[in-house]
């Protein structure tokens, strides 16, 4: 009798093992907060193999956390791609890509204000003083005017919050380069006139961030942040005039000037060489939170691209690179659609086309009878994560991400106009 109850509970606990070995692998946990998509439209995640199979979906509204798994028996592979699909402010569906992620993982995507657009009122400047200059630029929060040397007239700034009182920071450029400042605190939005006098301006420090790219100069933008905000770029507290002059912001060699008050710790650096905003060419990108750097450098990485059609894009690359990203667009009934793919360097030659978005649970049914456009092709490499892994475990974490990172270089190929 006990050779038989012995056999029984044996086949129990096997049955019990292969039912538990049956159950479904998780993919994700998603979570969505501060607004990240709107409350208003419905939104919408699904979950891929590499070779496009549909592993999970849901559709989903505003704030909200929720897991998806794969069916039963079903194990889940070592990597996947998330989809998220939604409306815009401006009722654009914007579609994004992550491929070849790890499974498992647990994303927030979190809304930050990364603008303020409220008008809270303005403040006045009229300037005496001023022969020695020929352009300034006032700036708060998000927000700034330019003076272009016209100082007999006033000028206005708007002040788009979140306080109705601020500090406003006026930068003067001399006609022989040198640069000037002055900082105006607290600011009262709608109730202040200020009179800058030239004399009283004081001398702003300067550097000259030399040009490693072997490319030509194109563009160079400094804001500054106080000790105690983010690095949004609602706290932007704008330091050029333009950014794009010869002379004014670069030499004759390609390197670029930066005049900079020393009141402030931190400051973001973008550096454009190559031929921005031309299309069928190169241009390469440096961004980097802190100090102000000593030089511009070249990305360790560059591509060619072989085939551009939505059903078939591919590149061949050389160097290191965190993550290279396709950007679609398309058009349908009025509607604007921008699709934007991010790879995982190491499943590069297994992504090549724009996955099908089929599934009852999708509310963008319109989305399969729209043809996509590629119009840039980009490698990125941020000098704060060793991986892709490393950037989408920092990206899809709690907290803004460039508090958490302080510098990226990028080559981008901008496609031909049709």
């Amino acid at each position: 009798m006990k050779k038989y109850l012995i056999i029984i509970l044996l086949f129990a606990f096997w049955s019990c093992e292969d039912k538990e070995d049956s159950g479904s692998s998780p993919l994700i946990t998603a979570t969505f907060k501060n607004d990240w998509v709107r409350s208003d439209v419905v939104s919408y995640l699904a979950v891929h193999s590499l070779d496009g199979t549909l592993l999970a979906d849901t559709s989903f509204t505003g704030n909200t956390s929720f897991s998806l798994k794969t069916a039963d028996g079903e194990s889940a592979p070592d990597r996947i791609f998330v989809t998220t699909i939604t409306t815009d402010e401006y009722d654009n569906v914007e579609v994004t890509t992550n491929a070849g992620i790890k499974s498992d993982v647990n994303w927030i995507w979190e809304g930050v204000p990364d603008t303020y657009d409220d008008n809270i009122g303005v403040s006045e400047y009229t300037f005496v003083n001023m022969s020695d200059f020929d352009r300034v630029v006032i700036s708060a929060n998000n927000s700034y005017v330019r003076a272009d040397g016209m100082f007999d007239e006033t000028y206005s700034l708007v002040h788009r919050g979140p306080n109705n009182t601020e500090d406003v920071l006026l930068m003067a450029y001399k006609t022989d380069g040198s640069g000037y400042y002055k900082l105006f605190q607290d600011v009262e939005a709608g109730n202040s006139t200020i009179e800058v006098d030239g004399n009283e301006l004081i001398s702003a420090t300067y550097k000259l961030i030399t040009n490693n790219t072997g490319e030509i100069a194109d563009a160079i933008f400094i804001d500054a942040y106080e000790d105690n905000e983010s690095n949004l770029s609602a706290n932007d507290h704008r330091l050029k005039y333009k950014g794009y002059y010869p002379d004014q912001d670069w030499d004759e060699n390609g390197d670029f000037h930066a005049h900079y008050p020393p009141i402030y710790s931190k400051y973001k650096t973008g550096i454009t060489t190559g031929e921005y905003g031309s299309s069928d060419n190169l241009y390469w990108y440096q961004r980097t939170y802190g100090d102000i750097p000593n030089s511009v450098e070249k990305i360790n990485a560059d591509f060619t691209l072989n085939y551009s059609s939505s059903e078939n894009f591919e590149i061949s690359t050389t160097g290191v690179f965190d993550n290279a990203n396709f950007y679609f667009s398309g058009e349908n009934d009025d509607t604007a659609f921008f699709w934007f793919v991010y790879v995982n360097p190491e499943i590069l030659d297994e992504f090549n086309s724009l996955p099908s978005m089929s599934s009852d649970a999708m509310p963008y049914p319109e989305l399969d009878n729209t043809s996509f456009r590629l119009s840039h092709v980009r490698l990125t490499d941020y000098t704060c994560v060793e991986d892709n892994d490393a950037w989408t475990d920092l990206l899809f974490s709690d907290g803004y991400i460039w508090d958490k990172c302080s510098e990226l270089r990028d080559v981008t190929y901008a496609m031909p106009e049709e």
